[in-house]
């Protein structure tokens, strides 16, 4: 597990922020802030008392392994990335990132993490 904890906080989301409440986005601190995105990650994020997000595994992770989360789960809408996904999850990308408006979760996710 990494755990994140709330540098800043902010009304407006940018490409380092993860939201917490309505109009709250977060900048995290290192190294959580600069975990890369996934479509098939191998962390998930949870809800944290420092004001921002734990990132537990979703599965095994090899040694060397990219940490990744789906950026999906952290904010209603994202904007700041390009139009098409560059993340390696062959067979599981989206090809698109947009946050969760865009998104249904499955059960067995949410079940996953907990919720």
């Amino acid at each position: 597990m990494l755990t994140s904890m709330a540098l800043k906080v902010q009304s407006i989301r940018s490409s380092h922020t993860i939201q917490t409440g309505h109009n709250e986005h977060v900048i995290m601190n290192l190294p959580c802030r600069f975990l890369n995105h996934s479509c098939a990650p191998n962390l998930g994020p949870w809800d944290n008392l420092a004001g921002a997000y734990d990132f537990i595994a979703l599965r095994d992770i090899e040694l060397g392994e990219e940490l990744t989360f789906d950026y999906d789960t952290t904010e209603y809408a994202v904007e700041h990335f390009p139009d098409v996904c560059h993340c390696t999850a062959t067979t599981a990308c989206r090809k698109r990132i947009l946050g969760y408006k865009e998104r249904v979760f499955h059960v067995e996710t949410l079940i996953t993490l907990g919720q």
